[in-house]
């Protein structure tokens, strides 16, 4: 586990450096920043559910899910160059994903899958997601912003969520939202 962590790292440092896959200024801190912060959904999601990281990009949190065992993944990127920075990574690293370079909303594994994301959109940008492609279940990491969010996408959807701190990021939290319903 961590031979593959240390080389996911190295490998997401060498390609920063001509294609934008995470904040510059984050880079020297790559295990506290992003590995860490991804970490925290193990303990979150179960391994057996099927899951699309929307939106992955550097493979956070979904190569970092793969990394710790998960094997029901799919990584969508619809940004070609960032799509085979995800390739890369799951060839070298020997992982156990899919990768769908294409929009989300072609995204055809409908109704079953948990989707995750660190970085898509606002809540009701995930909420609309999730009824686009009949998700049940969503799991985001959000930044401090995220009661607002919640406040906002409630003007327009009924859904249940829970709130789990997170541990990396004293302002923000890892919100579980579910049972997504447009209002009228």
């Amino acid at each position: 586990m961590k031979g593959a962590t240390k080389n996911y790292c190295d490998l997401l440092s060498q390609w920063s450096k001509s294609i934008n896959l995470v904040q510059k200024e984050s880079l020297h801190n790559v295990m506290e920043r992003h590995v860490q912060d991804c970490q925290q959904l193990c303990s979150i999601i179960n391994k057996d559910e099927k899951i699309i990281d929307v939106g992955s990009g550097a493979g956070l949190p979904g190569v970092i899910l793969a990394i710790n065992g998960f094997h029901n993944l799919t990584l969508c990127e619809k940004n070609i160059k960032k799509a085979t920075f995800l390739r890369v990574v799951k060839i070298k690293l020997d992982l156990n994903y899919e990768i769908l370079n294409e929009d989300v909303y072609n995204f055809k594994g409908r109704g079953e899958h948990t989707i995750i994301s660190r970085a898509f959109g606002s809540v009701s940008t995930l909420c609309d997601l999730m009824l686009k492609i009949n998700s049940q279940k969503g799991v985001f990491h959000k930044g401090e912003t995220y009661m607002q969010e919640i406040k906002e996408a409630s003007k327009y959807y009924y859904f249940g969520y829970e709130i789990i701190e997170s541990i990396t990021n004293p302002k923000g939290a890892i919100i579980k939202i579910n049972n997504v319903r447009r209002k009228k």
